[in-house]
């Protein structure tokens, strides 16, 4: 796989990561809940493309032998995406938990306003 192709998939991965992080300051509804959650799914399925398109990359550059300068750019580029991977992500499951928390409050709510 060429570079052309791992930066593609990085884009796409980028993109979803971007959208994402457009919750991070938005009160969550149900359908924003969902919506975050289809959001999350493809980010983990273009996460797993990305890292097979990582591995690929690596293997060609170790097998033409790229420049060590080459490889470690590679690893970095790699590394950063992993590391905002990790940002969004904790990012998601806190407004998914955010929700669920205020869903239940609500629910308490209710019940003891019905007593």
């Amino acid at each position: 796989m060429s570079r052309g192709a791992l930066a593609t998939r990085a884009d796409h991965l980028t993109r979803t990561m971007d959208k994402i992080k457009q919750y991070k300051n938005v009160s969550m509804t149900a359908e924003l809940d969902n919506d975050l959650a289809t959001e999350s799914e493809l980010l983990k399925q273009r996460y797993q493309k990305f890292i097979k398109a990582s591995d690929q990359v690596r293997w060609t550059l170790q097998s033409t032998n790229a420049t060590e300068e080459q490889i470690e750019k590679d690893y970095s580029a790699v590394a950063e995406v992993e590391e905002e991977m990790s940002v969004v992500v904790a990012l998601t499951k806190n407004k998914r938990e955010e929700y669920k928390c205020q869903l239940d409050a609500e629910f308490q709510g209710q019940q003891r306003k019905d007593q």
